[in-house]
């Protein structure tokens, strides 16, 4: 299989830019135009030296390509920005305020396009707006106070599309039928959409992959029957946990949705750190002071950003039961639960959904599956201080101080947000890939909870019992220890 050796996208790149002076005070400025970018170069030219990696080249074949050769087309977007900038006569503030508009067509993300793999392909369009403000006073070079102020806002949001690959979202809702399809009244409601994906009516055991009573024998490997108490006992009913669980409500594919990293990759499951975690921060604000007095300069300075947003249906996986082989009566490990809940130590594989390998679940704090970008992170704060001081004209002695203090605030607020409250050490939360569950016969746990130690031997720690891990950062920040820095310049 051979590759082009050059691959040529055109696109027109118009752009305008006016300039208005209202007077000596005050101008306005107004820009936008057409911007191209081409696409990644390891997704467009997938090449290996055998010449033959038809295991790695398979994964394209949904996406419409038959050659190691991917001519994904160029992301464009038009933007637009107005400035209004102003001095205050009479005074040392000027300030400038910038409205803008983006929107990018053709927008490429980490996707999942095959069995455990991803590749950056467009996956429809990406709008952001907001505005910029700034607020200037004084000269820093010069005796007194002086200082800079700027904040921003930014909103950010996706919208998936069909194209290259179908569209992202219809792949999350089928993640959230695989469930629906095991449930009584998930299974009614989306009877048709079940039987395509190869699902019958959910049963209320299984064994052995198969529907079956509850009362139903114990099987060896061969299949035969046998006593549940015998050392060849391979497979016994299991129950499936969420036979009575209620519909989940699927995902909007025409929505718009905040802009994430790694967004849809399913079939790897979170053991893989995979996860919606957004990338834009809706408010940012910095604060830089200064107070000079002839050789002495002291400048702090605030930094402020609010949260990202995270979030996804594949934040929670559950045991299939399905692919549970014994319960926990049989194997003796059952306390006040059904003895016929799953013993999770006996899942032959992780699951046998049909497209995915896991069985994403509910948010068992929550009750439903996570829209993406459903939660907001903390805020976080950080002030910083410079002091510099010229004991001559020829010699600068300077003490930087970063992080003289942090502190997080805000977010949404949560059964895992309690435990690990925002402040001075925890400042975000992300998807939890050890997460134990909550519910008997659908978590990773034995007994009737986590922490039923008679029956899985330990306690989990509290981490381990939230969908959700503490983080030192809130997805676009994060803070670092203490640091001092001196330097002593000497000009020659």
């Amino acid at each position: 299989v051979s590759s082009p050796g050059s691959y040529n996208i055109y696109y027109w790149q118009p752009r305008y830019s006016i300039t208005y002076t209202e007077s000596p005070d005050t101008v306005w400025r107004f820009s936008g135009g057409r911007y191209a970018e081409p696409p990644l170069t390891a997704a467009v030219q997938y090449q290996n030296l055998s010449g033959n990696a038809t295991a790695l080249w398979a994964n394209f074949l949904n996406a419409g390509f038959t050659s190691p050769f991917h001519p994904l087309p160029g992301e464009t977007s038009a933007q637009y920005d107005l400035s209004y900038e102003h001095h205050v006569r009479g005074t040392d503030l000027s300030f400038k305020i910038t409205p803008f508009y983006g929107l990018t067509s053709n927008w490429e993300q980490q996707s999942f396009i095959g069995a455990g793999f991803v590749t950056q392909i467009p996956v429809g369009k990406y709008e952001n707006y907001g505005a910029e403000f700034a607020l200037t006073k004084g000269d820093f070079s010069r005796n007194g106070f002086s200082g800079q102020l700027a904040f921003t806002y930014t909103h950010a949001y996706t919208q998936y599309q069909s194209g290259v690959v179908p569209n992202q979202i219809n792949t999350l809702n089928t993640l959230i039928l695989n469930y629906n399809c095991l449930t009584k009244a998930g299974y009614n409601q989306f009877k048709g959409q079940c039987n395509n994906l190869g699902y019958a009516a959910p049963s209320q055991c299984y064994e052995a992959g198969k529907g079956v009573s509850c009362n139903a024998p114990c099987l060896n490997a061969m299949g035969s029957t046998v006593s549940c108490s015998a050392s060849t006992v391979a497979y016994s009913p299991v129950l499936n946990a969420y036979y009575n669980e209620p519909v989940q409500a699927l995902q909007n594919p025409n929505g718009w949705y905040p802009g994430t990293i790694y967004q849809l990759q399913p079939s790897l499951g979170p053991a893989y750190a995979i996860y919606a975690q957004g990338y834009a921060s809706p408010y940012v604000a910095s604060l830089v002071a200064s107070w000079r007095h002839d050789r002495l300069a002291i400048t702090p300075s605030f930094q402020w950003q609010s949260g990202t947003y995270y979030g996804s249906p594949m934040d929670v996986v559950g045991t299939d039961p399905r692919v549970c082989n014994l319960s926990q009566g049989v194997t003796g490990v059952a306390t006040s639960n059904n003895p016929l809940d799953c013993d999770y130590r006996h899942v032959s594989s992780v699951g046998n959904a049909a497209q995915f390998g896991y069985l994403y679940i509910p948010n068992p704090a929550t009750g439903q599956f996570s829209n993406i970008g459903q939660f907001v992170e903390p805020n976080i704060a950080v002030g910083n201080m410079q002091v510099s001081y010229d004991p001559s004209p020829k010699i600068r002695l300077q003490a930087t101080l970063t992080n003289i203090f942090h502190v997080c605030w805000g977010g949404t607020s949560q059964s895992w947000t309690s435990p690990y409250s925002p402040g001075n050490v925890y400042c975000g939360y992300n998807s939890n890939s050890l997460y134990v569950g909550k519910t008997p016969g659908q978590g990773w746990f034995n007994g009737a909870s986590p922490n039923d130690k008679k029956a899985n031997g330990v306690t989990p720690y509290v981490w381990q019992t939230q969908p959700y891990f503490p983080l030192t950062g809130n997805g676009v920040g994060s803070y670092f220890p203490f640091n001092a820095y001196f330097s002593a310049t000497v000009k020659l």
